[in-house]
């Protein structure tokens, strides 16, 4: 999944200013968040094979890979067992330059960013491939506050050390480094993310 994620962010790289959409709009939406007393729910709890919004939970994750922008601000999540799925933000706020648009969305969307979803809602895709889809950022909770002390890579919290020409990426060791950038295509990114970045 993180593969096909950094194949279609370098696809958009090459064309930031092509939108597409990759989840139908839904027939209905999720109601209007409450914080008190929400339950908590993993991608094991979750049912992949039915169109379905899980009022009244809240699922627990954190984001393993890097964002891109197209309709909703799409990237691959990692849930506390470890289970891995794909979600999509919409109605992100826009102001008009996509350039600026995109690096936000990096930015904010970056691995190790920790995210609350709120009465999570599982919709198949127009690729006929499950995602989390979000309807508004107000049933979204982001927290940062680690994402910088972590590897990129591997999740680890320890002394990490950014890369070099983008300046986005950390990583914990030469091994995490090698695997990422030859295996994962972070060198094929890099230039992107800085490009964005700058």
């Amino acid at each position: 999944m993180l593969l096909k994620n950094r194949e279609l962010f370098l696809q958009l790289a090459a064309r930031p200013n092509d939108k597409y959409n990759t989840v139908p709009k839904p027939a209905s939406f999720p109601k209007p968040p409450r914080l008190a007393s929400l339950k908590a729910i993993t991608l094991k709890d979750i049912n992949p094979t039915i169109d379905k919004v899980y009022d009244g939970y809240v699922l627990e994750v954190k984001i393993i890979d890097f964002s891109y922008l197209m309709v909703a601000i799409n990237t691959v999540i990692e849930d506390e067992n470890g289970d891995i799925q794909r979600l999509a933000v919409y109605n992100w706020p826009l102001k008009g330059d996509r350039k600026a648009e995109i690096a936000e969305a990096i930015k904010t969307f970056r691995p190790n960013v920790m995210v609350s979803i709120i009465n999570p809602y599982m919709r198949l895709s127009s690729d006929m491939k499950n995602i989390i889809r979000v309807e508004n950022p107000v049933y979204i909770r982001l927290d940062n506050t680690s994402a910088d002390q972590k590897c990129t890579f591997c999740g680890k919290e320890a002394k990490v050390l950014p890369c070099s020409k983008c300046m986005m990426v950390r990583y914990c060791s030469k091994e995490c480094q090698r695997i990422d950038w030859i295996e994962f295509k972070h060198k094929e990114m890099c230039e992107h993310l800085k490009n964005y970045l700058s």
